[in-house]
């Protein structure tokens, strides 16, 4: 088994929409997602799927809302998404402002276990 915790989205600067790293979760068994928000955020993070058949995440062309991981920011405070099973094989998580001020920030982290292969 391997575990990995990697950094999936900073944002310094919550004013900016962007979108976060594309992350492979081929042979993934669970996963969580930890968001933390500082003050004077304000804006919509959500996650996006994709089960596009391609080899590198920068290829992925159709992307779709995961409906139910959808969080309204307006506050400082965290949020956590878990699934003990990832059926989707690319994720990554997408940011919209909605009148953060430029003191807003934003810090993600993907953590996985994943089978060895």
């Amino acid at each position: 088994m391997i575990i990995t915790n990697d950094g999936m989205l900073t944002i310094p600067d919550a004013t900016v929409n962007t979108n976060s790293e594309v992350f492979d979760c081929f042979d993934n068994y669970s996963l969580s997602i930890i968001t933390n928000f500082s003050a004077n955020v304000d804006g919509t993070l959500k996650m996006q799927i994709s089960n596009d058949n391609v080899s590198s995440g920068s290829d992925v062309v159709n992307w779709f809302d995961k409906a139910v991981f959808s969080t309204v920011v307006t506050s400082t405070g965290h949020t956590e998404w878990n699934f003990a099973y990832t059926p989707w094989r690319w994720i990554r998580l997408v940011w919209t402002d909605n009148g953060s001020t430029s003191a807003g920030a934003i810090q993600s982290f993907f953590a996985a276990k994943r089978l060895e292969v």
